[in-house]
């Protein structure tokens, strides 16, 4: 029994030491795609959707020199709700997940999802009211509980959200 409890517990250890160094290998890929932003492609593309009008979309994509596309991102709005989303790739895949939005009423949310192998590996939500002063860099991270109530769910939902994203960005240059 008690190499049992040894076993899961190192196990654990293990895991999230894998996750941390995970996160520092993402924040890494995000500071090279940041920082050579300007050495990239900028393409951008709007989206219509004949069906529905709310659902037109200008994104802002960036390809490297074999036209792989690393970062793309775009807004929405509607009435008072609006949202600004960063997507981050590497080889291809979502690495990087940034949002940021506001409610009517002036409440604003930032979100971080980091993504492994196509999977939500560590989903953080910073959450500020309108009558908080404070800038967004003194208020803590949290953990998104919303998304880890079922973290394989919110990962399907996650990347297809992206995938549509990235057809629609693809699908938009070709008409253009």
């Amino acid at each position: 029994m008690l190499i049992i409890i040894i076993f899961i517990g190192n196990l654990s250890v293990y895991s999230q030491e894998t996750i941390e160094n995970q996160i520092k290998e993402i924040r890494k890929d995000y500071v090279e795609i940041t920082s050579n932003i300007n050495n990239y492609q900028k393409k951008e593309a709007f989206y219509t959707n004949d069906q529905a009008y709310w659902m037109n979309t200008a994104y802002t994509g960036y390809l490297n020199d074999v036209n792989k596309l690393v970062y793309l991102t775009y807004e929405y709005g509607e009435e008072g709700y609006g949202a600004t989303i960063h997507y981050y790739f590497k080889n291809k895949k979502i690495i990087f997940m940034f949002i940021e939005s506001i409610d009517p009423d002036g409440n604003k949310t930032q979100e971080r999802i980091y993504f492994w192998d196509d999977k939500i590996i560590k989903a953080l939500i910073k959450e500020k009211n309108n009558a908080d002063k404070r800038p967004f860099s003194e208020i803590s991270n949290k953990k998104n509980e919303e998304l880890w109530q079922d973290i394989d769910q919110s990962s399907k939902i996650k990347l297809s959200g992206v995938e549509q994203d990235r057809t629609q960005f693809f699908s938009a240059l070709k008409k253009e």
